[in-house]
């Protein structure tokens, strides 16, 4: 996944990213100001379905976005 935070200047914000299925991975970062960047988790590869959420959290604001993908290892 990738993502753009604009108008943040000055402020911060929390990214939360989670890899959920048969393997999971996750990760919190706190950033100050905007930022670009690509969302990168990885697992041990497991036959099923995963879901990838990630939400940014900052003061006013926030956003969520959640993909689904059946892999095959």
């Amino acid at each position: 996944m990738t993502i753009k935070v604009t108008g943040c200047s000055g402020r911060y914000w929390t990214e939360y990213s989670y890899l959920n299925g048969p393997s999971n991975d996750g990760r919190t970062v706190t950033y100050k100001g905007d930022r670009s960047y690509s969302v990168l988790l990885s697992a041990p590869c497991r036959t099923g379905t995963y879901r990838l959420i990630l939400k940014i959290i900052g003061d006013g604001f926030d956003s969520y976005d959640e993909q689904s993908k059946y892999i095959r290892c």
